[in-house]
């Protein structure tokens, strides 16, 4: 068969030049096989962004002294593709011919001479030849070469997935004919499956050049006065956008996305209309692709041809089509998976509703989320340009993406939020590990970084990866001379290593590294320390030497440690590091009671208490303090009543309950408050029903089984 123009789900769309893009333009349903999903309609929008789709054209009807047609190929809104004999050489040709009637407007002549000019300038292998341009009876048409067998679109849409190899072998014959034209100072700016042709011995062939456009010429090329032209689903995104500023990268990227449709079966990206897949062209990130017999080259090379920013792809046809040649030939690609700058900016990109929902609840609660904007991917940017070696340039981007995404993210709420937060760290965690293990400074590679590196494991719960780097980061520490900053890194590090080893239920182990830890805690503070820093520190580590002793059965130890804690946190000031005082008051009550020792326990709640008030006055509405405030209600309603003070307990019991259904109304999706206010409720039912208000417990009752359903 000849040069098939593009059925309806292949053509192309015109938007604003000014890149405003057109609202919900919604596509027909899939009624047949010509009509397909928003991947590449044909829509044509007015400069008020409304439609007008092409009339019917002729295509028998052409009559022509020297070509007889034969018949009709495909059909499209500027005109029809005819399969005809040219009667004086004796040959089947391919005609195209324009629309007549309004259609035939000095737009779409014009257009029809670009394709013509441009193809009279190209002669290769992998382009569907035009011979001639004419007009007839007032009929315009193009006279091409005819080749047998069916687009690559077709090819796709029939078997499915290419096998890899096959498609890097088209992708690279494709890109030997994009350089031709490149050369030549022709951009084609339609590649895409749909006008690729492949021939009976399975040669590509790229055609259709209607939407060519001379890198020399003057001007934008638009179709008409504030309009630019192309197929959504294959743009670029500066296509996309309206500029008319495109170079060769444009056309690179079109055929990327033609490479991942080969590969994949689909296009980049689809919606259910063209307003929507302009956006996700503009903003979001290719799908990964799902097939085990891909290879980890070729899709790195795909990938490059599809960044959004064109300096990030490759420069020239010419060095995809090198790169092509080096993985079909099994040797190393020069293309390299993103770093942490530009796998930090995919995911927000891929996240970007989440990513702008949790921006505004970042400055609802007066924090700034720098991961989620563009000024963080500018200062890690800044950073990497800075850094002189990769042990410097890994120190730096711990710095930032441990603070920001560990730190920061820490304080949000809602389960979404933590999910997001645990992908970012693996993805920080994964990009830094490939770092580090292409770093030839390793030797340089401090024990502080590798605590953060563990620590960054433990959050993704990462916890293999984490135990490996906590290790290193203890053999780090002891390397240098001994005094009091070895001895201090080596009992952070010790205190990581117990973490991670509790967390895999390694209670002995966990119990030994954060004994020794805690041994090598001296009370002098270090040179520029805040003077209370060796303390805390010390009441971190035995808090976590408490809940492993508790775990472990261990109570006279356990029991005999927290009366030593409980001295030290009474000499501390509550104004000095108050959230973690309050952290370290609550695990001391809870020993306390599970030892008998209630009204010590009591105490210890209500110290608690007191403590996340004084946090929340440095920070108020902070979410941390809040949730160790309901968690010392809770404690102290039971307590209360343990002890007969009913009324009293009744209080605490309405008041956390209060500050639960806040928390709740905040975070719906957060189970340790769920569970808390349920244990509220039920305390307050049976406080109302033990001073004989029982039609009033049942109220509480009723939400508590409510919400512990909803557990």
């Amino acid at each position: 068969m000849s040069e098939p123009l593009p059925s309806p789900s292949d053509e192309t769309v015109e938007l604003p030049a000014s890149g405003e893009r057109p609202l919900n333009e919604t596509l027909p349903p899939p009624e047949c096989e010509a009509v397909a999903d928003a991947k590449s309609e044909t829509v044509e929008l007015d400069e008020q962004g409304s439609s007008r789709r092409a009339a019917p054209a002729l295509s028998r009807s052409f009559a022509s002294d020297r070509y007889e047609v034969v018949s009709e190929l495909g059909r499209g809104g500027m005109g029809v593709v005819l399969a005809a004999h040219d009667k004086k050489l004796d040959r089947r040709v391919a005609l195209k011919v324009l629309l007549a009637g309004d259609f035939a407007s000095k737009e779409a002549q014009d257009r029809f001479q670009v394709e013509a000019r441009a193809a009279a300038r190209l002669s290769h292998r992998n382009l569907v030849g035009v011979h001639e341009v004419g007009e007839e009876g007032g009929v315009h048409f193009l006279v091409m070469d005819y080749v047998e067998g069916e687009s690559l679109a077709e090819r796709v849409k029939r078997e499915g997935p290419l096998p890899p190899r096959d498609a890097a072998w088209i992708a690279l014959r494709l890109a030997d004919a994009l350089y031709y034209a490149h050369t030549r100072a022709i951009l084609h700016r339609d590649v895409k499956p749909a006008n690729v042709l492949l021939d009976t011995r399975g040669e590509p062939l790229l055609t259709d050049f209607g939407l060519a456009k001379e890198l020399d010429s003057v001007g934008p090329g638009l179709t008409a006065s504030g309009f630019v032209i192309g197929t959504p689903a294959y743009m670029s995104p500066e296509q996309a956008g309206g500029t008319d500023q495109l170079d060769r990268r444009s056309d690179i990227y079109s055929l990327g996305a033609t490479l991942y449709e080969t590969l994949s079966g689909k296009p980049p990206f689809a919606a259910k209309n063209v307003a929507g897949l302009l956006r996700a062209v503009l903003e979001e990130e290719p799908a990964p692709f799902e097939r085990a017999d891909l290879d980890r080259d070729l899709e790195t090379i795909c990938l490059k041809c599809l960044e959004k920013e064109p300096t990030l792809r490759y420069g020239s046809a010419r060095a995809l089509q090198e790169d092509l040649e080096r993985y079909l030939a099994h040797e190393s690609i020069l293309a390299r998976r993103p770093g942490a700058v530009e796998r930090a900016r995919k995911w927000i990109r891929r996240n970007g509703l989440l990513a702008r929902a949790l921006g505004v609840t970042l400055v609802l609660g007066g924090l700034a989320l720098a991961l989620l904007t563009a000024s963080f991917v500018w200062r890690l940017q800044h950073e990497r340009n800075r850094a002189r070696d990769i042990a410097t340039h890994t120190r730096r981007s711990l710095e930032l993406l441990v603070f920001e995404a560990r730190d920061k993210l820490s304080t949000l709420p809602g389960e979404r939020a933590r999910q997001v937060r645990r992908e970012l760290l693996r993805e920080a965690l994964r990009s830094l590990l490939a770092l580090h293990e292409t770093s030839e400074e390793v030797a340089t590679f401090s024990s502080e970084a590798f605590r953060d590196l563990a620590m960054l494991a433990i959050d993704a719960n990462e916890l293999d990866s984490a135990l490996e780097l906590a290790q290193r980061g203890v053999a780090a520490a002891r390397r240098p001379a001994p005094g009091p900053l070895r001895d201090r890194n080596v009992a952070l590090s010790l205190l990581v290593l117990g973490d991670v080893q509790r967390r895999l239920g390694r209670t002995e182990a966990a119990l030994e590294s954060n004994r020794a830890g805690c041994a090598l805690v001296h009370p002098e503070p270090l040179p520029g320390e805040p003077v209370h820093e060796p303390a805390m520190l010390l009441l971190n580590g035995e808090t976590r030497q408490l809940e492993l002793l508790r775990e472990a059965g261990r109570m006279p130890e356990a029991l005999a440690m927290a009366e030593g804690i409980e001295q030290r946190l009474n000499r501390l000031p509550s104004e000095v590091a108050s959230y973690e005082q309050g952290t370290v008051a609550l695990q001391l009550g809870r020993i306390f009671e599970h030892a008998g020792e209630i009204p010590r326990a009591r105490q210890a709640f209500q110290r608690t208490f007191e403590l996340t008030r004084a946090a929340l006055r440095e920070a108020p509405g902070a979410i941390g303090p809040r949730e160790l405030q309901l968690a010392a209600l809770d404690n102290l309603t039971r307590l209360r009543r343990t002890q007969g003070d009913l009324e009293g307990a009744l209080q605490v019991a309405r008041q956390g309950v209060e500050l639960g259904e806040a928390l709740l109304r905040e975070d719906p999706e957060n189970a340790s408050t769920r569970q808390h206010l349920v244990a509220l409720r039920i305390e307050l039912s049976d406080g109302l029903d033990a001073v004989g208000r029982l039609e009033d417990s049942l109220a509480p009752l009723r939400l508590a089984l409510r919400d512990a359903q909803a557990l």
